[in-house]
């Protein structure tokens, strides 16, 4: 379908850039081509100058600009208006950006006041314009709306979103920072509901978990560099039943694996009394939390032997290399503060405080943490030590 009876040679000749900020909008207007089947925006004293765009933004370094066509319909005879909006440099070359695509923002500035201008100004053509498909395809939502609309989408939807969003802004480290902390710290409130809830199960924390891997690094500065994390992985092997093979709620790769095994918040730690066998300056561990470390040391032993004939596969089905060599493990396990609240003052929490100390140093495989103690530590990474120290120094 021909849209301009000149040549694309001419075209780029004549065709130049309206700019509202110096021109008016009475400047300009919109005529047929000569074989009727397109129309185009040019200068009102001079219809052979085009318009090839126009600009929306006055900054000193970027512009956002828009240019039109318009297609005929077959329904009205009329011609329908499609916008692509886009940015350019100063000395005009087009600002990269991911997919070509630029988020328009129209609540504040100038920008705004010109993007109603034109539209106004096309409005001014209902005679040549459908405006109704037009209307019908782009709109103005509010906030709550947009929300609606991105959460409509898929996984990959949302974070293309995301990402083209960031491109388009530009956006800082400081600034990515700021974003991430706001949804740590929506992660941060979820965290504490399910340690307050005694009816978190074993799978509410996997779920958690699973979502929220970046908590991890508050139990090691190794887990910080992960590669991948496998949720609920068989490490071991079958019997002739297909069955025996146990299942670590989370394996960590990086170079070599680590092992995560999850066990309640609520799981006691310590026997309710001191048994009789207890030494002098000892408590005795509850049968659940000596039960989580031998179960511990046997996925450790079942990985082991298991890694060289086991593929290690991703959620997405790629298949990762991983190296075993005598790998961690952590047990995270338990509440502290609801096991031992008040080892300054009351002996036997003294004693309880002291046997977990001294036999979580001695574990030199299994590293034991406490859900609570997991929890201040991911507050210590969404809030910096010294901002956490601040108000005490004053």
């Amino acid at each position: 379908m021909a849209r301009f009876t000149i040549t694309e040679k001419d075209l780029e000749a004549i065709s130049e850039t309206f700019n509202p900020y110096k021109d008016t909008w009475d400047s300009i207007e919109i005529n047929l081509s000569k074989d009727g089947e397109s129309c185009y925006i040019n200068r009102t004293l001079s219809k052979g100058y085009i318009i090839k765009e126009i600009k929306l933004s006055d900054k000193p370094k970027v512009n956002i600009f828009c240019s039109w066509n318009f297609y005929k319909s077959s329904k009205t005879g009329k011609f329908i208006p499609r916008p692509t909006f886009y940015k350019k440099n100063s000395d005009d070359t087009f600002k990269k950006t991911k997919n070509s695509k630029v988020i328009v923002e129209v609540d504040e500035g100038d920008l705004p006041i010109k993007f109603w201008e034109m539209i106004n100004f096309l409005s001014g053509y209902k005679d040549l314009i459908e405006l109704g498909e037009f209307e019908d395809k782009y709109q103005v939502i509010s906030k709550d709306q947009l929300i609606n609309t991105f959460n409509s989408y898929n996984t990959d939807e949302q974070l293309q979103t995301i990402q083209d969003f960031i491109q388009d802004k530009d956006l800082s480290y400081q600034q990515l920072e700021r974003l991430l902390d706001t949804s740590k710290e929506k992660s941060l409130e979820k965290f504490k509901e399910l340690l307050d809830d005694n009816d978190t199960s074993e799978d509410d924390w996997q779920k958690f978990f699973e979502v929220n891997t970046w908590i991890f690094a508050g139990i090691s500065l190794k887990l910080f560099f992960q590669r991948d994390i496998l949720p609920q992985a068989h490490i071991g092997t079958t019997d002739t039943r297909g069955q025996g093979a146990p299942i670590s709620d989370f394996v960590c790769i990086d170079k070599y694996t680590t092992l995560i095994e999850l066990k309640k918040h609520t799981t006691p730690i310590f026997t309710n009394s001191k048994r009789n066998t207890a030494r002098t300056n000892t408590w005795s561990f509850s049968s659940d939390f000596i039960d989580g470390i031998s179960q511990c040391l046997a996925q450790k032993e079942e990985l082991v032997s298991n890694h060289n004939s086991k593929d290690f596969v991703t959620k997405d089905r790629k298949i990762i290399k991983a190296e075993v060599q005598d790998p961690k493990i952590i047990f995270i396990i338990g509440n502290y503060k609801n096991e031992i609240q008040n080892a300054d003052k009351d002996i036997d929490d003294k004693i309880k405080a002291d046997t977990f100390e001294r036999y979580r140093c001695d574990c030199r495989n299994v590293e034991i943490i406490t859900y609570d103690e997991l929890y201040e530590r991911a507050c210590y990474i969404v809030n910096p030590v010294s901002e956490q120290l601040k108000s005490k120094l004053i």
